[in-house]
């Protein structure tokens, strides 16, 4: 039967995802789940460090936001599918103009209410480290007022490493720390702004990059 609604979409793909993960032997925990639970919209910024990445977060946390992928990940079996049918964005990350594309969508769907997930290095590596963020995510936090919910994913590299097909067995711990609001934000609600100032991004950049490498066991790079 092919399924077209989004929300037994969801849950389709969840417990597809739980059954994987059980033949897998993959173990998968997460901590800070009650930073969800943060007023209004908001702006989840997480490491990328292999493909199991997703689903680890589609099974840990449920799907009460947006991703914004690279556009790559159309060309994955099942998660393309799956991405597509739920609503989620993509962009080309080698494009400017669809970066900048991306940054203005993040806006507007803060500003209707909803929630986006965003993995601001791009693309992940088989090196250990987390690297440096792009900071579309983080425009659209200052611009916006949403908070941000730093997202360490731990494990996730060593279980599916980048190169390699065949998962291995072991532990995936997500760790959600607590909310990073840009400077003047209204911490109830998420409004709208003109611009943003430059030492504001990169301050939020460098908080939530450290709060991440704080629980990913992985070095700032």
């Amino acid at each position: 039967m092919f399924i077209t609604d989004p929300a037994s979409v969801g849950r389709f793909t969840s417990r597809t995802i739980n059954v994987f993960f059980a033949l897998t032997k993959i173990r998968l925990h997460v901590v800070g789940k009650e930073f969800m639970d943060t007023p209004g919209a908001k702006i989840y910024v997480g490491n990328h460090s292999s493909y199991v990445d997703v689903l680890a977060l589609i099974l840990g946390l449920g799907m009460s936001y947006r991703f914004v992928a690279k556009i790559e990940v159309r060309e994955w079996p099942f998660i393309r599918t799956f991405l597509r049918r739920m609503g989620h964005l993509t962009f080309d990350r080698a494009d400017r103009d669809a970066r900048l594309h991306q940054s203005q969508e993040m806006e507007e769907l803060l500003l209707r209410g909803e929630s986006v997930f965003v993995f601001p290095e791009g693309t992940f590596f088989p090196e250990a480290g987390v690297r440096p963020f792009q900071l579309g995510a983080f425009k659209a936090a200052a611009a916006t007022g949403a908070p941000i919910i730093p997202v360490a994913v731990a494990g996730a590299r060593q279980i599916l490493r980048e190169g390699s097909w065949l998962a291995r067995p072991g532990e995936i711990t997500i760790t959600l720390a607590a909310p990073i609001y840009p400077q003047g934000a209204n911490h109830q609600s998420v409004k709208s702004a003109e611009g943003a100032d430059w030492h504001q991004l990169i301050h939020l950049r460098d908080a939530t990059r450290e709060a991440i490498a704080a629980h990913s066991g992985e070095p700032l790079l």
